[in-house]
This record gives structure tokens, sequence and C-alpha cells, in this order.
């Protein structure tokens, strides 16, 4: 199994978003949360990626998924207001 620290693979996520292959940065968040499962960045970036890609369905169910996954995260870290919103959005 390829490893991926959770730094590495959030910024491979990242890059990947950025040129437009959601399936690849999936793929590398997934990675990570083989090592660290409920790792809330990992979890966060995969719902990014599908909200990016315009699947609201799986955006849902991905940002309900990091939500659940992080209940005590403070309410003002960016993820999870992001989160909130784009489900009170969406």
């Amino acid at each position: 199994m390829v490893k991926l620290s959770l730094f590495r693979g959030v910024s491979l996520a990242k890059a990947r978003m950025a040129a437009g292959d959601f399936d690849g940065a999936r793929g590398a968040l997934e990675l990570v949360l083989k090592q660290r499962p409920n790792a809330g960045m990992a979890l966060y970036g995969i719902a990014r990626s599908y909200e990016l890609e315009g699947d609201r369905t799986n955006a849902r169910r991905a940002y309900k998924a990091f939500l659940k996954a992080w209940p005590d995260a403070d309410s003002y870290l960016t993820p999870v207001t992001e989160a909130r919103n784009w489900l009170k959005a969406h």
C-alpha cells in the first residue's frame, strides 16, 4: 500500500483539484483515510472536490461525513464554517 502523510495527501489533492483532476484528488485523500480514518482535512478535501466538480449529491454526503467525524471541532474553523454554510445553501 502506498503511504501518504496527511500534509502530503492534502497538498497533492489541492494540486490535482487546481488542475481539474477531481478523481485524482479524491484518490490521494482516500489513501490518507486508509491510514488515518476520519481525518477531518481529508474528509473535507473529498467534499470540496465534489463541490468544485459540481456533484451536489456527493458533496452533500461528504460534507455531512466530515462534520460527523469532527463533532467537537471549533465552530470558527474555516472548513467547519464552509461545510455548514454550503449545506445550508444546498
